[in-house]
Parts: structure tokens; sequence; C-alpha cells
């Protein structure tokens, strides 16, 4: 998915030469501390901030495709969608037209309408406030609708960023069971957490960032003793 991948903004060398592959039907957590370059290697994938140098591709009917050179949009319509930490919901929209929005590539308005539907049977809390503006829900039924928003167009690629920020531990589980849904579907999932415990339980593969470097490449498994991620989040900038 990601080779040699480099981020600056200004002076700030963000991600620096970083390597990774999330395979479908696996979640494959980012794991680091604030500031270690996660959010900002998400949004490179997705093509909202420029790369300085470093190839990101996917593979598609078991051929890889370039999409270093491609625009968002076009991102997209290859099959990435980026749930953005702290949700992105448009809070004035109904719960309706947040979903309608997101399945903007689907042709027609019918087509829409019938996507938002499945997804407002599959997420039933959803369907029932779907009159409702996204302002007036919880955060968790937010979170729920940022995450089928990125599910109109029934993407390959599902980036989540910060899923369980701000969330009660009771709406933490609803989500979990909601992501481990997505990757049975055949869906790739990359997920960066903070909360590392939930990433953990949750993944096939874990990669951890420091100070834009990773610093681990390897089992989720591995890394569930507290000890050794402790020391992977304190690495020194360099360590690789």
């Amino acid at each position: 998915m990601v080779d040699g991948l480099n981020v600056r903004y200004g002076g700030v060398h963000a991600v620096r030469d970083v390597s990774l592959t999330a395979r479908a039907g696996r979640i494959t957590a980012l794991l680091g501390p604030n500031g270690a370059g996660k959010s900002s290697l998400l949004n490179a994938v997705m093509g909202l901030v420029p790369t300085d140098g470093g190839e990101i591709a996917v593979t598609v009917d078991g051929a890889p495709r370039s999409l270093t050179a491609r625009s968002a949009p076009a991102r997209a319509r290859a099959g990435i969608a980026l749930v953005p930490e702290g949700r992105g919901v448009f809070g004035t929209m109904t719960v309706q037209e947040n979903l309608e929005v997101g399945g903007y590539l689907l042709h027609g308005r019918r087509a829409r309408a019938a996507r938002a539907a499945e997804l407002l049977d599959q997420f039933p809390r959803l369907g029932e406030r779907r009159t409702h503006p996204a302002a007036a829900l919880s955060g968790g039924e937010q979170q729920m609708l940022a995450i089928a928003r990125a599910l109109m167009t029934k993407p390959r690629i599902m980036l989540l960023d910060e899923p369980s920020l701000g969330l009660a531990p009771v709406v933490v589980r609803d989500v979990v069971e909601i992501i481990r849904g997505i990757a049975r579907d055949g869906t790739v999932v990359l997920l960066v957490e903070q909360n590392s415990h939930m990433a953990l339980e949750l993944a096939d593969h874990a990669y951890v960032l420091s100070a834009g470097r990773l610093v681990y490449d390897g089992d989720a498994a591995g890394l569930r003793g507290a000890g050794q991620l402790a020391d992977l989040y304190l690495a020194a900038p360099g360590a690789g």
C-alpha cells in the first residue's frame, strides 16, 4: 500500500520513509504517540496532503495500481475511504442527507437513496434518527454516521482515524463490532488509534510510528505486553 512515504509540512518531516502493507479482510493498526505522524500518513494515502517522495498503491484484480499522482477524488473512485478524526459529519444536515453526500460517486439519486437505506438497516440506531440533524446525535451515533457515510461507496480500503476518541466504553464496544464487521466483509482496514488496548485486540498486524519513523512492524499479539509498547512509544527519533 505505502512504500518509502515521506510527508513534510514546511521544515517538519512528519513521515519519514515509511513502508506498510494492509491486506483485505484484516485489520491493521497504526499506533504511536501524539505527533508521531499517524494522521499525516492517513491523509497522505487519501490524497489530502502532498507527499515528498514514496509510492502509494492499491491492488485491483491482483495487479498493483499506483495512486501517487492521483487526486483525492480519484483515490475515492479507486476505493479508498477515510473516516477522519473528529468524525466530520455535517451538523445541520440530516442523517439521511449525510449518507447521500457520502454516496456522491454513485450514479443517480435513486442509487444513493437505495444504498443509504441498506446502511440505515445495518445501523438501526441511525435508522431511528434518519430525519434528525447530525448535530443532535450523541458522539457514538455521530461516529456510526461517519463510518456509515464512508461505507456508502462500498470502499475496498477503509482508513479510520481515532474512531474511539471521546466515546464511552460501552459505545466503544459497538464501534469495535462495526469495525470487525467491515473487515469480515473483505475490506482492507487501516486503523489509527490512541486506545492501544482496543486497537491491539482488534488488529491482526500492527505498526508503530515514533517521530515519523516505523519502529515496529509485526503481529499485533506481539505488542500486547504493555512494557514493549511503552518502550516503542518512547523510541528515539531515527530508531528503526
